[in-house]
């Protein structure tokens, strides 16, 4: 376990920004097994690296993907509360697009703390506090979260069974 209060301000700032950023690579990863185990490719190897791993597909395509699963899912998809983990994943990816795309707007009188400005596209602004209790949460809350899709990509790999 990290001791955030023994870094300085860049230091925190580049272990939440990688921490996020190994979360995301764990969501992205999870969302292409349920993509691929919905629609039971029979060349999974070809279909992952033409489809799922090229350039232009974004983490946003992949829930967008599983969203339009949803209602071909049914029940299944209602029981597991994939529209729920769906929404957490969006909420976490914003969190994390604060902090590649939004200003650090803290200050020296309280160095363990990043203050993430950022404009939305329809030009709000938006202020994300970051502090090492607020950061440990949300990595707690990720990884019940990745459970949680770690355990509907299972399930929906034995629809088919």
């Amino acid at each position: 376990m990290i001791d955030y209060n023994k870094l300085d301000i860049e230091e925190f700032d580049a272990v939440v920004t990688g921490e996020l950023t190994h979360l995301a690579i764990h969501f992205e990863y999870w969302l292409d097994e349920i993509i691929i185990d919905f629609f039971q490719v029979c060349k999974t190897k070809e279909f992952r690296k033409f489809v799922l791993d090229r350039d232009g597909l974004k983490f946003q395509d992949k829930i967008e993907i599983v969203r339009c699963c949803l209602p071909l899912l049914g029940e299944v998809g209602q029981t597991l509360e994939l529209k729920s983990i769906l929404n957490d994943i969006e909420k976490f990816k914003s969190w994390r697009n604060a902090l590649a795309h939004g200003r650090d707007g803290g200050s020296e009188s309280s160095p363990l703390k990043m203050s993430v400005e950022i404009i939305n596209r329809a030009g709000k602004e938006k202020n994300i506090e970051i502090t090492p209790q607020s950061h440990q949460k949300m990595l707690r809350d990720m990884e019940v979260l990745l459970e949680k899709i770690k355990k509907t990509s299972s399930v929906i790999e034995k629809l088919d069974e």
